[in-house]
């Protein structure tokens, strides 16, 4: 979206960068189509072309006089997509919604020269002084985005990356890398590369977790053992806008992959936040405390984490939807069955995501058989799979009264054995070694 205000800006539409500003005010005016649609194709034609408009003339840099050139960036239409999602949700944020309408320049001189307030002939009582709606309804707009995915396809030879398929060995590494270092932020990406792939979710999904997402009331202790937590419900708000619950049971056979583990060692000792609250992130940002680490941010550690310990380019290196990758990896190796993994991770047994993640399982679950070293590593480190994911709405009747905080305070003191007078209270590596004995 910075791109796009920069661009508006050298053609002369000053207005548009009002309306695609993070704070724009709500019923502020949407942006204008005109130049929106040579936006698309500054960024697909060849990189140093002229950019030429509808009539065939070339579009001037307002500031130098000169042709602007492409940038010829772009080559999949996914790019396109995005922008066009982009555009829908922040006009839908100023309250834009509906059909495009534009101006109408009668009902606008009619109005400046003070003859009347309640528009022309054809808009009696409705004056259209300002441009209105969403622009990702317009035309122009739609027929932009047609031809971004005409050229994309026809023109540019792209071949789509999909994400990097881990293997168990691989977790293993990648975990040991995290939690070894014994920095609260390493760990605290730990935990949500382990959330994530054990509940299926996405890189925004994980990153936008609040602390209230963790129904606190629902926490259930192991009989005669106080503060061992043996049940937690997560609530997780999904692609499409619903709410997902699962419940997490305390895995003791596996306790490198336990969330409750880990989760309440994180909440003890690496949490940023200091009070709690309904706006809490659960995973906040080391920079801004007050909100989430940013999706960027995470695929970014992912990335560099991978380019440095398996080898891969940085095309085909660790994204965010990796997650998700892995949580099929996992209901394979233990001996969950497709219907399983699709129950839980939201995907439908026809859709093309499901076969491509299918097909990535398959191949790494086929490299790991002919190598018999991996063996011992999976038989570690799988548990059995088992769905997490709870059916339909629920009706909550929790007991617990105490707070997330206090409940991973007393687990590490009562638990663990760990008071605030040891020094290593605070070091989630000494923690977790202590968890798993």
């Amino acid at each position: 979206m910075i791109g796009l205000r920069h661009f508006l800006q050298r053609v002369g539409d000053y207005d548009s960068p009002l309306a695609l500003h993070p704070q724009a005010p709500i019923q502020c005016p949407p942006a204008n189509i005109t130049y929106i649609p040579l936006y698309y194709k500054y960024r697909f034609c060849p990189c140093g072309s002229i950019l030429y408009d509808s009539s065939n003339h070339a579009v001037l840099d307002i500031i130098t006089s000169q042709p602007i050139r492409c940038l010829g960036d772009w080559s999949s239409y996914t790019n396109a997509e995005r922008l066009n999602a982009a555009l829908r949700k922040q006009h839908e944020s100023i309250e834009q919604h509906g059909s495009y309408i534009n101006k109408c320049p009668t009902c606008i001189e009619l109005h400046a020269n003070n003859i009347t307030n309640s528009g022309c002939a054809q808009h009696k009582c409705q004056p259209r002084l300002f441009n209105s709606g969403n622009i990702v309804e317009n035309n122009t707009i739609k027929t932009s985005l047609s031809w971004s995915r005409h050229y994309s396809s026809e023109t540019i030879l792209h071949q789509r990356q999909h994400a990097y398929q881990m293997d168990p060995e691989e977790f293993e590494v990648l975990r040991n890398r995290l939690v070894s270092s014994g920095k609260k932020e390493e760990f605290m990406y730990w935990t949500m590369l382990l959330i994530g792939s054990l509940l299926f979710l996405r890189g925004d999904e994980v990153c936008n977790l609040l602390l209230r997402d963790i129904y606190v009331r629902e926490i259930v202790f192991e009989e005669g053992y106080p503060w061992m937590v043996k049940r937690l419900i997560l609530g997780v708000k999904r692609k499409r806008g619903s709410i997902t619950n699962f419940q997490i049971f305390r895995e003791d056979g596996f306790s490198k992959l336990c969330i409750i583990r880990n989760l309440l060692i994180y909440v003890r000792c690496c949490m940023y936040v200091e009070e709690e609250n309904e706006r809490c992130p659960l995973f906040a940002s080391v920079c801004n405390p007050n909100r989430s680490v940013s999706k960027y941010t995470f695929g970014r550690v992912l990335k560099d984490l991978s380019c440095k310990l398996f080898n891969t380019d940085d095309i085909r290196g660790l994204t965010c939807h990796s997650l998700r990758n892995f949580g099929y990896v996992l209901s394979c190796w233990g001996d969950g069955s497709a219907e399983d993994a699709i129950y839980d991770a939201d995907h439908s047994p026809c859709s093309k995501s499901f076969q491509l993640y299918t097909r990535g399982t398959l191949r790494v679950y086929e490299e790991w058989k002919q190598n018999s070293m991996c063996r011992t590593t999976v038989n570690v480190l799988v548990p059995r799979w088992e769905n997490k994911k709870i059916f339909g709405t629920v009706r909550f009747r929790g007991r617990n009264t105490h707070t997330l905080r206090f409940v991973a305070s007393k687990f590490v003191c009562n638990v663990l054995g760990v008071n605030n007078d040891d020094p290593s209270y605070k070091n989630p590596r000494f923690l977790l070694r202590k968890a798993m004995n």
